[in-house]
């Protein structure tokens, strides 16, 4: 899917070498918005996907707070990839992306991804337990 290859492609990027670094951030980036849309969550931009999540009721309430705190993680993503990233053309005389930015980058967005995966599996199970037929009571 999207994501996964989004993601294999930032990690090809990340060990090609420093050069690749921008393009490794925005394909992270991808992988990010490609998460937030698999998920069923709304919004053409990380903007408003964070905004979205936020609203989603797909965190637990003994975890109040973290909504809050992984869209600041969202959208600190997209402060690295906005200047550093290539994907709205690199600018004339532009720095390299730092290795250590580049992976943090990308670590955060699999953290991220991983964590999405895990509570949308955990809702569909939750799900289906409330929704499966109850089974005959053992008569005896």
């Amino acid at each position: 899917d999207q994501v996964e290859r989004s993601f294999r492609e930032a990690l090809r990027h990340q060990r090609a070498g420093a050069d690749e670094n921008d393009d490794a951030i925005t394909a992270a980036h991808a992988a990010l918005e490609a998460a937030l849309k698999t998920a069923g969550l709304t919004g053409n931009e990380l903007g408003q996907l964070a905004k979205s999540f936020r609203g989603s009721g797909l965190v637990p309430p003994q975890l109040a707070g973290v909504p809050e705190l992984l869209d600041q993680l969202l959208k600190r993503s997209a402060a690295i990839r906005n200047p550093l990233g290539d994907a709205h053309g690199k600018r004339s005389g532009a720095q390299p992306v730092p290795q250590e930015l580049a992976d943090l980058a990308i670590h955060w967005t699999g953290a991220f991804i991983v964590y999405l995966a895990g509570t949308l599996r955990n809702a569909s199970s939750s799900h289906e337990a409330h929704d499966a037929p109850s089974p005959p009571p053992v008569l005896g």
